[in-house]
C-alpha cells in the first residue's frame, strides 16, 4: 500500500519553504473515525511562520474546517518541523483538502482523495497494523475468527516499514483494532518518538489491544525507560537461549513441531517473568528443569495485551510452519461472539431499523425527543390520500348528484387551499418546543492503573434552522490528559450511514472544528432537525475507593464488602464478577455492599439479561428489541455485549463503539461495579446560540469501576476517603 505523501514547493525555483502531506496510515483511514493528518514542514532559508487547517466533509455531507486552536507554525532557517492534527472522515466518496498559510495568504494546498493512492475502510471493519513484525497474516482466517457479520466485516492488514507513520495521539488509532508489535529489532524501538510510544501505550490502556512478542531487547525497553515495557505482564527475571517449546506446540495443536536448533544471536532466546500478572496460556521449560510462562493474556488499563515471551519474527518462528496460526489466535483471543446463546439467533435476525450496529441503536434512542412531535410520514400520507380522494370520486360524484359539475373549478381550489394550510397548521403547532439536548455519559474507572476515562453522546435538536456552538465541559479541577470532540456518523448502508454514497444536504453551511479543545463552532442544525456528536475525555486518577474483596471458593464467587465510590447516589448498582453479578438496586452516597448478604441473590450476566421472570419465580426468554429497549439497559448492554451473549442475542455487531464494551475484564477475576445517575455527572456537551427559550437539557450518566484481579488467596483492600465525586 502506497503512503498518502506529498511533496510541493511552495516557491517553485526558490529556497522558500516547502511542504509535504501524510494522510492516515499507510494510505488508509477509518471512516468515521479520527485519522492524524500531518503537515511535513521545511524552511528554507528564512524563517516561517504561519498556520494551517484541514477541510473535509463530516458524515452528514458538511463541510468542517479543522484547525488546532491558535497555535502558529513556526520554523527557524534551515530547520524542519511535523505538525499533526485530528480529522474525522464522512462518507464516500471523500476528500481531504489541507491548505498552509502566510500573512493571510494561502501558500500550499493539497487535495487527498480515493483517486491519490487513499484507501477508505468502513467503520465496522476490521483493522490490523503491524509494527516491527513480519509474520505473514491470512486475512480470510482472520475474518472467519473475529467476524460476527462477514457481510459488513472485512479484514485489512497493515504492515509500517516506517515508523514514522505511527501517530502521536492515541484518538488516531481508534480505528485499529489490532496492533501486532514485535521488539527484535533495536533500530525500530529507537526510532519511535516518546510521543508515538505514548500514544500507543495510552491507546491501549484506554481500550486498545495489542499483539506483543519480546524477548531479545526486553531488558532494553526496561533499562532505556521505554514506556512499552509497562505492556510486558510481569518482571523480568533473565532470557534463556536454549529452551523448549511443547507448550506452545499444544496450545494450537501444532502441525509440525519447532526446529530445536538454536544458534545465539540469529534465534530468539525465550524471556523469563516473575510475577505474572494475567492468564498463562501456554508454559514451556528450560532445559530439563523449570516451567516458565510463554504465552500469557493480561490487561493494561481498560486494554487486552496478549504477551509471547520469544520474538516471533526471529527463528526458529521464523520459518515455522504454525507461527501464523499461532499469531492468529493472539489477535483473535475472546473474540468468540458466536457462541454464546444460540437460541436467541432466530429473533435476533428481525428488522433493525435501517442499522446494523449497536451505536446505531444508541443514536435511534437519543433522537426521541419528549417534548418534540415530530410530524409523521403517516400523517403525510394520510392527508395526501384524503385530497386524492376528495378531489377525485368524492368530488365528481357529489357534484354529478347536485347536477353542479360546472363547479368543480371552485372545489378543488377550495380543496387545495385547505390542505395547504392544513400542514402549515401542523408544522406550527408541532414545532414550538425548545431546543433541547439528549445526552449520555459513560465514566469508566480503573483502580489498578488509575485511569479514568469519559466517553460522551449527545443529540441536539433545533427547532428552527440554527448554528450553534459545542463545547465538552469537564466538571473537576483536575485538568484532563486529552480530550476531544466531534461528529458522530451511523455505521452501514442505511439512510444516513457513513457507507451510503448518495446523501441529500438541508442546509449549505460551513463550521468549525478544534477538536483537541473539545470545540464546535457554528455547527449547523436543520429547520426541527438534529445533529449528532461525540466527545471523549481521559486522565489518571489517583484511587480512593474503599473497598475489602476475596474470592469465596465454595460458591465460585466473591466475599467482602464496597463502598459507594461517589458522594452521590447510585440507581440499578450491580456487581459483575466472572459470569456473576450481584443485583444491589439502589447505593447511598454512604451506602455500603455487603457481597456476604447478596450472595444467594446472585445469577449468571447471560440469564440477568436474557430471562424475564414471571409469575410463579419461573422465566422466560427475553428477546432483544432494537426498538423498545431502555436506554439503561441498551448502555448496560453495550458496556458487556460479548457477556450478554453478543450478537447472537442483540442481533446487531457492536464495531463502531466497541471499546466500551469490558465483558474482557470479567475473564480476569475483576469485580466491577455498575450504576447510573441522572443529577451528578462528571461531564457534559453544551450548546450556545442564539435561542429563544431556555435549553432542554437530559443526561444520563453511568459508571463502571474496574477492581484488582484477585486470586484464589488475594484480599483486595483499599481503605483511603472516596475522591470521586459530583
Amino acid at each position: 500500500m502506497a503512503t498518502a505523501h506529498f511533496h510541493v514547493d511552495a516557491h517553485p525555483g526558490h529556497s522558500g519553504p516547502s511542504f509535504d502531506v501524510t494522510v492516515g496510515i499507510d494510505g488508509r483511514v477509518k471512516l468515521g473515525q479520527w485519522t492524524q493528518i500531518q503537515l511535513h514542514v521545511d524552511a528554507g532559508e528564512s524563517t516561517f511562520d504561519g498556520s494551517w487547517q484541514v477541510f473535509v466533509s463530516d458524515g452528514d455531507g458538511f463541510k468542517v474546517t479543522y484547525t488546532s486552536g491558535s497555535e502558529l507554525v513556526s520554523v527557524a532557517p534551515s530547520q524542519q518541523s511535523i505538525e499533526s492534527m485530528l480529522v474525522r472522515v464522512g462518507r464516500a466518496p471523500w476528500r481531504i483538502e489541507v491548505e498552509v498559510l502566510q500573512q493571510d495568504s494561502v501558500v500550499y494546498s493539497k487535495v487527498v482523495s480515493v483517486g491519490s493512492g487513499m484507501q477508505a475502510i468502513r467503520a465496522t471493519d476490521y483493522w490490523i497494523m503491524q509494527v516491527g513484525s513480519k509474520t505473514n497474516i491470512n486475512q480470510l482466517s482472520i475474518r472467519r475468527l473475529v467476524s460476527e457479520n462477514e457481510q459488513i466485516t472485512d479484514v485489512y492488514v497493515t504492515s509500517l516499514d516506517d515508523v514514522q507513520q505511527l501517530p502521536i495521539h492515541p484518538r488516531a488509532l481508534d480505528g485499529v483494532d489490532v496492533i501486532v508489535l514485535g521488539t527484535s529489532d533495536k533500530s525500530l524501538l529507537d526510532s519511535m518518538t516518546e510521543s508515538q510510544v505514548a500514544a500507543l501505550v495510552n491507546w491501549v490502556k484506554q481500550g486498545g489491544q495489542i499483539v506483543l512478542s519480546a524477548a531479545r531487547n526486553a531488558e532494553y525497553l526496561v533499562s532505556c525507560g521505554n514506556p512499552i515495557h509497562a505492556l510486558i505482564p510481569g518482571n523480568i527475571q533473565e532470557t534463556h537461549e536454549q529452551w523448549i517449546a511443547t507448550g506452545i506446540e499444544n496450545y494450537i495443536k501444532a502441525r509440525e513441531t519447532i526446529s530445536s536448533t538454536r544458534i545465539p544471536g540469529r534465534t530468539s532466546p525465550m524471556l523469563e517473568l516473575t510475577d505474572v500478572a494475567g492468564h498463562v496460556e501456554a508454559m514451556d521449560g528450560v532445559g530439563d528443569t523449570g516451567r516458565i510462562p510463554v504465552l500469557i493474556h493480561s490487561r493494561f488499563g481498560f486494554g487486552k495485551v496478549a504477551f509471547a515471551a520469544v520474538d516471533l519474527d526471529l527463528e526458529p518462528f521464523a520459518s515455522w510452519g504454525d507461527t501464523q496460526r499461532l499469531l492468529h489466535q493472539m489477535i483473535a483471543g475472546e473474540q468468540s461472539g458466536r457462541a454464546n446463546s444460540e437460541v436467541f439467533s432466530d429473533q435476533a435476525r428481525g428488522a433493525h431499523a435501517g442499522f446494523d450496529d449497536l451505536s446505531g441503536q444508541l443514536r435511534s434512542q437519543l433522537d426521541h425527543f419528549d417534548n418534540v412531535a415530530p410530524i409523521r410520514f403517516s400523517w403525510i400520507a394520510s392527508l395526501l390520500i384524503l385530497f386524492i380522494l376528495l378531489i377525485g370520486p368524492v368530488d365528481y360524484f357529489v357534484l354529478k348528484r347536485l347536477n353542479r359539475l360546472r363547479l368543480s373549478w371552485l372545489t378543488f381550489t377550495t380543496l387545495v387551499v385547505i390542505f395547504s394550510i392544513i400542514p402549515l397548521l401542523m408544522h406550527s403547532s408541532l414545532h414550538s418546543s425548545p431546543t433541547s439536548i439528549r445526552q449520555i455519559e459513560v465514566v469508566d474507572y480503573d483502580i489498578p492503573s488509575g485511569q479514568l476515562r469519559g466517553t460522551n453522546w449527545a443529540m441536539l435538536y433545533a427547532p428552527e434552522a440554527s448554528a450553534v456552538d459545542v463545547d465538552l465541559q469537564i466538571h473537576d479541577d483536575t485538568k484532563p490528559t486529552e480530550k476531544i470532540i466531534g461528529w458522530h456518523g451511523l455505521p452501514g448502508t442505511g439512510l444516513g450511514g457513513l457507507s451510503r454514497r448518495s446523501y441529500q444536504k438541508l442546509l449549505d453551511h460551513e463550521y468549525q472544528a478544534d477538536p483537541e479543545n473539545g470545540e464546535l463552532r457554528s455547527l449547523p442544525i436543520p429547520h426541527g432537525g438534529t445533529r449528532y456528536v461525540q466527545s471523549r475525555w481521559s486522565r489518571q486518577q489517583p484511587s480512593g475507593v474503599r473497598f475489602e474483596l476475596k474470592p469465596d471458593r465454595s460458591r465460585i464467587g466473591i466475599r467482602g464488602t464496597i463502598h459507594n465510590p461517589f458522594d452521590f447516589q447510585l440507581r440499578d448498582v450491580l456487581v459483575y464478577y466472572r459470569g456473576r453479578l450481584y443485583p444491589v438496586k439502589v447505593l447511598e452516597p454512604d451506602g455500603v455492599i455487603d457481597l456476604d448478604d447478596l450472595a444467594g441473590d446472585s445469577v449468571s450476566i447471560e440469564g440477568y439479561f436474557t430471562r424475564a421472570k414471571v409469575e410463579g419465580g419461573r422465566s422466560r426468554a427475553r428477546p432483544w428489541s432494537t426498538n423498545d429497549e431502555s436506554i439503561v439497559r441498551l448502555v448496560q448492554a453495550m458496556m458487556f455485549h460479548k457477556a450478554v451473549g453478543g450478537k447472537s442475542y442483540t442481533g446487531l455487531v457492536h464495531r463502531y463503539d466497541g471499546f466500551l464494551d469490558l465483558s474482557h475484564l470479567l475473564g480476569t477475576n475483576r469485580v466491577v461495579l455498575f450504576g447510573w445517575s441522572t443529577k451528578n455527572h462528571q461531564s457534559e456537551i453544551s450548546i450556545s446560540g442564539n435561542f429563544s427559550g431556555e435549553i432542554v437539557n437530559s443526561q444520563w450518566s453511568f459508571y463502571r469501576v474496574s477492581f484488582p484481579s484477585l486470586s484464589s488467596d488475594d484480599v483486595a483492600t483499599k481503605t483511603d476517603a472516596a475522591v470521586l465525586g459530583d
